[in-house]
């Protein structure tokens, strides 16, 4: 998960909002906060079952945040369960990684 996030986070659609220096931080903010989820779940609420995964990975990690770009899915669900769905952009402003 960690290197689809920094792939991402390369793209030049996304890259344009992200600076070099927010990406370090990030860098070194995110392995000391995360922890490895096995998935029991099964969930079917995305609008792009693709992404399904990821409300699973949300449920049973009892995530706080998951962070998308994918504007047209499952950013517009905003919250899921106690998990909130921000952008990259939004999470690293709640956070002061601006």
């Amino acid at each position: 998960m960690f290197e689809e996030i920094l792939d991402v986070a390369q793209r030049p659609r996304i890259k344009k909002y992200i600076s070099d220096d927010v990406l370090k931080r990030f860098k070194r903010t995110f392995p000391n906060t995360t922890e490895y989820i096995v998935l029991k779940s099964k969930v079917k609420i995305s609008p792009d079952p693709d992404e399904n995964y990821l409300l699973e990975l949300s449920k049973d990690g009892k995530a706080n945040f998951l962070i998308s770009s994918d504007k047209p899915h499952i950013l517009d669900l905003k919250k899921f369960g106690k998990t909130k769905i921000v952008s990259f952009h939004e999470f690293c402003q709640l956070h002061g990684i601006e």
